[in-house]
């Protein structure tokens, strides 16, 4: 009984790891850096079709109006200021199927002095996907119940 307790237990743990390992994991392969004008820079990076959300901080707490343009030449998918003491934010936006390609962020702000910012792209999970984590944990949580009676 012990052993099949401890073999569920870790077959669950593969299974959320896998999970997790597949959408957390988003690395971008030559991402360039140029100065668009004082208190502005371009990240550029390639990214596939596909849900994705931006996270900004302001590590530093250093920055009044730290902001973050997303797009392709003159498309943008979205704009995201920090204002006041909003230190932090999301921008969620789509890359449409059937267009990969070269992307750009424009990171702005004025800072007092000096001042840091962490600037993270990220995939959304598709819904199927967790749509199958959750029969898989349903599956355990049943065969669990019948193992117990």
């Amino acid at each position: 009984m012990k052993r099949s307790k401890v073999f569920s237990l870790s077959v669950l743990a593969a299974l959320l790891g896998f999970n997790i390992a597949a959408h957390a994991d988003t690395t971008f392969l030559n991402v360039s850096e140029t100065d668009v004008s004082t208190g502005a820079h371009k990240y550029t990076f390639s990214l596939a079709p596909g849900d994705y959300s931006l996270y900004l901080t302001d590590v530093s707490d250093s920055f009044s109006n730290l902001g973050v343009t997303v797009g392709q030449g003159v498309t943008n998918f979205g704009k995201l200021t920090l204002v006041g003491s909003t230190n932090s934010g999301v921008l969620n936006f789509t890359i449409p199927t059937g267009v990969s390609d070269t992307y750009s962020a424009i990171v702005y702000g004025k800072t007092s002095g000096s001042g840091d910012f962490t600037l993270v792209v990220s995939s959304v999970p598709e819904p199927a996907t967790s749509a199958m984590l959750l029969a898989g944990l349903g599956l355990f949580a049943a065969l669990r119940r019948r193992e117990k009676s």
